[in-house]
């Protein structure tokens, strides 16, 4: 993939603008699960969806203000380009459904943003980076925890989302 190469001495801004637009599309998705919730744990997955897409939004600015101190390039964070991307990322997970569904499409998104951060660490050479993100695989881990166990109250909810997870990612690699 065009954002996949290997850095030998810093990423340039494409990886930055991919990571970006990864978490951002994360985080609107979170907060539609946020707002169009029902049913009878309405609450809790309320607080927990808000929870989500709060902690993936801050991860923004910390993406944002790395790529930049590291490309010394402020292109990769312009608007319309950005969210254009976050367009194409966002049609890839199920909008509609009950709340567990959209859960577990949010489990799905977390496998594949998860299998791309660990892609990218394989190639990135400069320690730093890979301190970064390890940093955000770590966070991507517990939100997958908190996932799981939202699921789990739901009968076949976590195997239902495993098998959407595997199917993305098989649909996300023929496509590489």
């Amino acid at each position: 993939m065009w954002f996949m190469e290997a850095f030998d001495s810093k990423p340039d801004t494409s990886l930055f603008f991919e990571m970006l637009a990864q978490f951002r599309a994360l985080s609107l998705f979170y907060q539609e699960i946020h707002w169009a919730n029902q049913g009878e744990l309405f609450y809790q997955d309320h607080r927990l969806a808000e929870r989500l897409y709060n902690e993936v939004f801050d991860v923004l600015d910390s993406i944002a203000e790395k790529g930049i101190g590291v490309t010394n390039d402020r292109s990769f964070v312009m608007t319309i380009p950005h969210l254009a991307r976050v367009t194409e990322i966002l049609k890839q997970y199920p909008h509609e459904g009950d709340t567990a569904s959209l859960f577990a499409g949010a489990l799905s998104f977390e496998s594949t943003l998860g299998d791309l951060l660990d892609g990218w660490f394989q190639v990135i050479k400069p320690a730093g980076i890979n301190d970064f993100l390890g940093q955000l695989a770590d966070e991507g881990l517990q939100r997958v925890y908190l996932l799981r166990g939202r699921l789990s109250a739901v009968p076949g909810g976590v195997q239902a989302a495993t098998e959407m997870a595997l199917r993305r990612a098989a649909g996300f690699r023929n496509k590489a």
